[in-house]
C-alpha cells in the first residue's frame, strides 16, 4: 500500500500529564496526535478519533483525578512494538507495513524527522493530506517539538 502524509498533526510528551495531553489535542483541532516517548527515542501516529477513543484515557477507567498526574504514556500502555517507524526522508517509506492481528495502527505509520529530530510529517497507507476529517476548522498543522 502506498503512503500518504500530513504536516496536521499535534506532538505531546508522553512524560506529561494524560488530561493536559487529551486537551492539548482537543485544543489543536489537528487530525493527527503524534505522541513521544523517551525525548522522541519512541513515537506513536494516532488519528485524531482513535486518540480519544484509547481506553486509559476513558473516563472511569482511573481513579478520580489520576489523568491530571498521570504520564501520557502509562494512560496509553504504550510499548515499543506499537511504536511509529522514524525516517529521515519520506522516500525510505515508499510501502506502509502490513499491520500484525492484535497491533494498535501506530505500528504501521511513520513519522518524518528532520536532522534534528522535529517531526516533520505523519504518514501510513490511511494517512491523507489535513482536511479537517473531524468536521472542525481546519488547523495550520502543529508541528515542531511538544511544550511542557
Amino acid at each position: 500500500m502506498s503512503v500518504g502524509w500530513s504536516t496536521d498533526f499535534v506532538v505531546l510528551d508522553g512524560e506529561r500529564p494524560a488530561a493536559e495531553g487529551m486537551r492539548r489535542a482537543e485544543e489543536s483541532f489537528a487530525d493527527w496526535v503524534l505522541v513521544q516517548r523517551e525525548h522522541g527515542r519512541y513515537w506513536y501516529v494516532y488519528a485524531f478519533e482513535e486518540f480519544r477513543a484509547q481506553p486509559g484515557l476513558a473516563h472511569g477507567v482511573w481513579a478520580v483525578g489520576a489523568l491530571e498526574t498521570m504520564p501520557l504514556s502509562h494512560a496509553l500502555n504504550l510499548h515499543e512494538t506499537e511504536s511509529s517507524q522514524a525516517v529521515g526522508d519520506r522516500a525510505l517509506a515508499d510501502t506502509a507495513p502490513v499491520l500484525p492481528a492484535g497491533r494498535r495502527p501506530s505500528a504501521a505509520r511513520f513519522v518524518e524527522l528532520a536532522a534534528d529530530g522535529t517531526p516533520l510529517s505523519v504518514g501510513g497507507a490511511d494517512v491523507a493530506p489535513p482536511a479537517s476529517r473531524r468536521g472542525r476548522r481546519p488547523s495550520a498543522g502543529r508541528r515542531g517539538r511538544p511544550s511542557g
